[in-house]
């Protein structure tokens, strides 16, 4: 809305074009809660103040479209596929910003949830140790 708008019109009027600056956003939130909605409003907001704007997608549901189902998984292989997850976000994110520090200008990456969204399902303390482990 209003608010959002505003925001998004002060980082637009802060950025100055010598000295591009690069941004990351995290759409988090359960599902149907409207992120994807929200990430193309956003993005076209952006893009009209001038960003170049990337939107990482979100890894769940790239595992869930090729196949994975939670619902048959053996605990073992839920653990092994949110260490999975955790690894592809991680490296599209990298990714994204590896080709907006290229960009020469003032760029935006937006993400369909992001690293801690994992969190929220495995049991306690399984993703402080896949960090731990991840290095």
């Amino acid at each position: 809305g209003r608010r959002m708008t505003s925001t998004l019109s002060s980082v637009a009027a802060s950025s100055d074009a010598k000295n591009e600056k690069i941004y990351r956003v995290v759409l988090t939130g359960g599902p149907c809660g409207g992120k994807s909605s929200a990430l193309f409003k956003i993005t076209q907001r952006l893009t009209s103040l001038g960003f170049d704007v990337f939107c990482v997608p979100e890894v769940a549901t790239m595992f869930n479209t090729g196949g994975l189902n939670w619902g048959t998984v053996t605990p073992e292989g839920a653990i092994t596929a949110q260490k999975e997850l955790f690894m592809t976000q991680m490296r599209l994110e990298d990714s994204f910003l590896n080709i907006a520090k290229t960009a020469g200008k003032n760029t935006v990456i937006l993400c369909d949830r992001g690293v801690m969204d994992g969190k929220a399902y495995m049991p306690p303390g399984a993703f402080e140790e896949m960090i731990s482990e991840s290095g």
